[in-house]
């Protein structure tokens, strides 16, 4: 966004958008606050928001994530998959 105008015009239409509800809305609306576009909200307000996003999300394909690509994963990443499962309740025996 190059013009800061505008910039600041989408991400406010974008906060009206996603205060509907809309699940797409707000991952762009995410997307623009870690990029440091805040459209005037305070920027404690948007680390606010997007962790309130990230934890209300719910995972999915953790399954698939583990079993096809754990082979090509480094040891830290293995361990965060682990963790995730353990936290999820998918823990493979």
């Amino acid at each position: 966004m190059t013009n800061p105008a505008k910039a600041l015009e989408a991400v406010r239409q974008l906060r009206n958008i996603a205060a509907s509800g809309l699940q797409e809305a707000k991952y762009k609306l995410c997307r623009l606050y870690a990029q440091g576009h805040y459209g005037g909200t305070p920027k404690q307000q948007a680390v606010k928001y997007v962790f309130d996003f990230v934890q209300s999300s719910v995972t999915t394909n953790l399954d698939k994530v583990w079993n096809n690509k754990k082979k090509n994963l480094s040891p830290p990443m293995r361990y965060v998959l682990y963790l995730g499962t353990r936290r999820s309740g998918c823990e493979k025996s």
